[in-house]
C-alpha cells in the first residue's frame, strides 16, 4: 500500500512539471524595435486605454474598459471595496500581468 501511495504521488509531481513546462512564455522585458530614445523620460505620463486584464487565457476578465492617465508628478493611491481589482491593477501597472488581446 505504501509503495503504491508513493509510486501515485512520484506520478503526480511528473504531471506538475510537465504543466510547469508546457506554461507561455512571458513576453520579452525590451522589444527590440520599440526602445525608449536616449533622453527617456521625457513627460512620464502613464496612460491605461480601455484596458482588459485577465489572468489566464481561459478565465473570465478581471479588468475590462479600465480608462485613467497618471500625469507626470502626480502621487496616485487604489482604494475600493474587497475584490474590486484593486491587486489586479496593481499588476497591471507593473506589467507582471500581460493585457488581454
Amino acid at each position: 500500500v505504501r509503495m503504491a501511495s508513493e509510486r501515485e504521488s512520484n506520478i503526480v509531481s511528473v504531471e506538475r512539471v510537465k504543466e510547469y513546462a508546457e506554461l507561455p512564455g512571458e513576453a520579452p522585458a525590451v522589444l527590440p524595435d520599440h526602445r525608449p530614445p536616449q533622453a527617456w523620460p521625457q513627460q512620464g505620463a502613464v496612460t491605461f486605454m480601455d484596458y482588459q486584464m485577465r489572468y489566464r487565457p481561459n478565465l473570465p476578465l478581471v479588468l475590462m474598459g479600465l480608462n485613467f492617465t497618471i500625469r507626470p508628478g502626480e502621487k496616485v493611491g487604489i482604494v475600493g471595496r474587497t475584490g474590486a481589482g484593486k491587486s489586479s491593477m496593481l499588476q497591471a501597472l507593473l506589467r507582471l500581468v500581460e493585457p488581454a488581446g
